[in-house]
């Protein structure tokens, strides 16, 4: 790989003459930002005659910042491949291949050369072209393992394992795992479905299945109103036998066995040994955090996702406008300000990129905490202090047991 990719950049050389002299093929920056391009071209063709690729790589991209030319890619597309950033170098070297046949400067010979090594470097990554299903879903988006990709085209991948996701407007984010290997070329077909709607879960146990019902009735008695709570709880125990639990007013409860194993006895707020060896006991209070804590949460997430989401889509604007005004200046089309403005599209792209990986890590641990709050959240109520009536039988004969908690 570095036999074939050292006559390149030495060929590259040639282009630091488009960087200091006027060509007709390009507008020419100013005579300063010529010189101050050269010096940082020079330094980086130094810097990779002495294998410090990472400084070299550096150097170029400031080159191309300053004063764009196509020959300056191919220097970059090399310095990517030698620091082990094989996609990376592919772009370059099929941009160069772009933009030096547009400007009409690309030599047979080395169209060959760049030829090759983009084969080689196709066969170190997977291209992946991911389907949307249904094909009429409206602006996907594609990541993977996080990062944005070509939601239309070809996506290039390391060898590994690697998440894709899915998302477009009115359907529920879609995941998949694709394991990718060096030289594949694969076409992976992601279906997107509606949102799922709110379920109720039913856990289903070794031992028990329990069902609940209840109804509430209101009667009037000597000028007073009272509420009347009942509720009835069938627990069907593992040796067939079935158990009732019949609840009156706040918690006035007795519980019978009818069938299999097991014992009749009244609940009096402690436990009841009941048919099976289960113990059905008084309903515990359950401790939690606030709901409002999760709502909180959940919201200052969301806030930082889209936080993210927004910086995201202003540096690849920024970037954008870059490659265009790199663009023109190629085709010989730019305004005298270009020079300028693509100096400062490449800065705010640089700003909004960190910004965006920041805020990027901040969801996650905003994600993961949420997670936890979600999971220590009381939900429901705390129960209600209750006060317990059950039968009863004393030495001196039958009675009412009260009890309970308050």
């Amino acid at each position: 790989m570095r036999k074939n990719a050292a006559p390149l950049v030495l060929a590259a050389l040639a282009s630091l003459c488009a960087l200091a002299a006027p060509s007709t093929s390009f507008a020419q920056p100013s005579a300063s930002a010529r010189q101050e391009a050269g010096r940082h071209f020079r330094a980086g063709v130094s810097a990779y005659q002495t294998g410090d690729y990472s400084t070299a790589l550096g150097e170029f991209q400031s080159a191309y910042r300053i004063a764009p030319h196509h020959s300056v890619r191919v220097n970059i597309a090399n310095c990517f491949m030698h620091i082990g950033r094989p996609i990376d170098a592919l772009n370059h070297f099929e941009s160069f291949i772009a933009e030096a046949t547009t400007a009409g400067g690309l030599a047979a010979q080395q169209r060959r050369e760049v030829e090759a090594q983009i084969t080689e470097l196709r066969g170190q990554v997977a291209e992946v072209q991911v389907r949307i299903e249904p094909a009429s879903a409206r602006d996907p988006i594609i990541t993977v393992d996080g990062q944005p990709a070509n939601a239309s085209g070809v996506v290039r991948m390391m060898p590994g394992r690697h998440t894709i996701e899915v998302t477009a407007d009115g359907f529920a984010t879609a995941r998949q795992d694709f394991v990718a290997s060096a030289g594949q070329r694969a076409d992976v077909p992601i279906a997107l479905r509606p949102p799922a709607a709110s379920t109720a879960t039913t856990t289903t146990g070794a031992s028990a299945t329990t069902s609940t019902s209840g109804t509430t009735t209101t009667t009037a008695a000597t000028g007073t109103v009272a509420t009347t709570t009942t509720a009835t709880t069938t627990t069907t125990g593992a040796t067939g036998g079935e158990n009732t639990t019949t609840s009156t007013g706040p918690n006035t409860s007795m519980t019978t066995n009818a069938g299999g194993t097991g014992a009749t006895g009244a609940s009096t707020g402690g436990p009841t040994l009941v048919a099976g060896n289960d113990i059905v006991g008084p309903t515990e209070r359950r401790r939690g955090l606030p709901l409002p804590v999760f709502i909180g949460a959940a919201a200052g997430t969301g806030a930082v996702a889209i936080a993210w989401g927004v910086f995201g889509g202003l540096a690849m604007g920024a970037n954008g406008e870059f490659n265009t005004i790199a663009r023109r200046i190629e085709m010989g089309t730019a305004q005298p300000d270009d020079v300028r403005a693509g100096e400062s599209a490449a800065s705010r792209a640089r700003t909004f990129a960190l910004v965006s990986d920041v805020m990027m890590g901040v969801t996650i641990a905003g994600a993961v905490a949420t997670t936890v709050i979600a999971i220590n959240t009381q939900w429901s109520a705390p129960a209600r202090n209750r006060v317990v009536l059950t039968p009863a039988v004393h030495m001196a004969g039958a009675g009412i047991a009260l009890g309970g908690s308050l």
